[in-house]
């Protein structure tokens, strides 16, 4: 059965009507994926002798256990904004004698292996490479590879569940500016306390049981979430939302010209892409 939706995605890949048409896209989108490949591959093996020659000699896993959080508090904003979300059309298949657990399964895989989950793999498997010719234990380097990368499955799961809310990218950026500001002001800092944690998916080998856990129960909920709202009449129903108006009648002074402008704020605030751009420019 998995070769079987393998072949018909390949199929609709190939065969989609606009695969032709945003071929100049799709190439430059490839360009820019080897791009911050190479820029995260060279990070990844340069980064051990970086944070010793510019920290003071201090120890590089120490340093990047520190700002862990933030690293993977920056990576569920990029997601939110920026990732789409890989879906098969689900619709056909309900009809037919396939368990719903089956394309469930298949779905979420797919977004396993999104470029924003693959790029993270040319930083930390350079510098765990890195860390274990430097004299690190290489047993406790390689668990704590799997400890980071359980985590940032962790994250692609979380941002599946989030994706059609919108505020919550929001509230992340806000999370990730205001204990990034109490740190920098020497007000509070948070990576007292976490960074201790990520060493200690170094130091002591079962700890990486703990992300792991974490990702097997996101993985459980998300698979339940999706199988609960599989059916047939789901996606027929209509939705019920309550309308809102903006009026935005502070820009009437302009007179003619106001209305375009009007016009376009509206169109701007109501589609998610064109928010997701704003709120990109902003956060530049």
């Amino acid at each position: 059965m998995l070769l079987h939706f393998l072949r018909l995605e390949w199929k609709s890949f190939f065969r989609a009507s606009s695969f032709t048409g945003n071929m100049v896209l799709k190439v430059f989108l490839v360009l820019g994926a080897i791009y911050f490949m190479a820029v995260f591959t060279f990070m990844g093996i340069f980064a051990y002798d970086g944070i010793h020659k510019f920290t003071n000699h201090q120890d590089p896993l120490v340093v990047v256990c520190k700002y862990s959080l933030y690293y993977l508090l920056a990576d569920l904003v990029i997601r939110q904004l920026m990732q789409k979300i890989p879906v098969i059309n689900i619709r056909p298949l309900l009809t037919l004698p396939i368990k719903r657990s089956t394309v469930v399964n298949f779905a979420l895989g797919k977004t396993f292996l999104s470029f924003f989950n693959i790029i993270h793999a040319f930083l930390f498997i350079p510098f765990t490479i890195s860390l274990i010719t430097h004299g690190y234990g290489g047993l406790n380097a390689i668990l704590w590879l799997i400890s980071m990368w359980a985590l940032i499955y962790c994250n692609n799961l979380l941002n599946i569940m989030l994706t059609n809310k919108d505020s919550l990218f929001i509230v992340f950026l806000g999370i990730l500016s205001g204990l990034v500001a109490l740190q920098y002001y020497s007000i509070y800092d948070v990576t007292l306390f976490t960074g201790p944690f990520f060493h200690l998916m170094y130091s002591t080998l079962y700890i990486v049981a703990l992300p792991l856990a974490a990702l097997v129960l996101l993985w459980i909920f998300t698979h339940k979430y999706f199988i609960k709202g599989m059916y047939l009449d789901t996606g027929l129903k209509g939705k019920h939302q309550e309308a809102r108006t903006q009026n935005f009648t502070w820009l009437n002074r302009f007179g003619l010209m106001g209305t375009f402008l009007k016009n376009d704020l509206k169109l701007i605030t109501r589609n998610k892409r064109t928010k997701s751009v704003i709120y990109a420019s902003i956060m530049f």
